[in-house]
């Protein structure tokens, strides 16, 4: 029940302590255990408390903990909660994860969070939405291929080649016309895929 899980929850230690490994075990055992039986209405209501949990005022630790059950368990059920921690550089990561791995509804959560994102959330968020081959971020997309930060900028051909759109051509093509090194040859890399699409 709800309780109990909550009770779990609440037992979560810090990494490494003895008080974190059984319930973290058990917590990770209840998730799989409504996968393998098929249990729609217990999947859904353990995703509800560890969504619940998410906005408390547990440790970072513990959070992500819970974005990587809710990686395995969750559906469209948790996708909001995640997307309200997009912006918190301890648990974008794990979050991100989630989204990705739940599919179903993570784009609009993800691209709503771009705009306001930062540093290493705002090239999270763009890795994310390239492993979604998100249609929605085309232009988001385009526009990070012109950022200052490199690492930006090679998320951002990627999300373009796995979309397969002809009218990135010429922005990827440009975009690997600079200097010889590691951003030149994951340029290169995406105009491949985007040609392979």
């Amino acid at each position: 029940g709800r309780d109990n899980v909550r009770g779990l929850i609440e037992m979560l230690g810090e990494p490494g302590s003895d008080q974190d490994v059984k319930p973290h075990y058990a917590l990770h055992g209840l998730a799989n255990h409504t996968l393998i039986v098929k249990d729609e209405n217990g999947r859904r209501a353990l995703c509800e408390v560890l969504c619940e949990a998410l906005a408390g005022n547990h440790t970072p630790y513990v959070k992500g903990f819970l974005c990587q059950t809710l990686q395995w368990a969750g559906h469209r059920e948790s996708v909001a909660t995640l997307g309200k921690l997009l912006a918190d550089e301890q648990l974008c990561d794990p979050a991100a994860m989630a989204l990705v791995a739940i599919k179903d509804g993570a784009a609009e959560q993800l691209r709503s969070a771009l705009p306001n994102a930062k540093g290493r959330c705002r090239l999270t968020i763009l890795h994310s939405l390239a492993a979604l081959a998100d249609a929605g971020a085309a232009e988001s997309f385009k526009q990070a291929l012109q950022d200052d930060d490199r690492e930006v900028r090679i998320a951002a051909g990627a999300g373009l080649a796995k979309l397969g759109d002809a009218g990135a051509v010429d922005l990827l093509l440009k975009a690997a016309d600079t200097q010889p090194g590691w951003e030149r040859i994951q340029a290169a890399k995406h105009c491949l895929v985007l040609a392979e699409k």
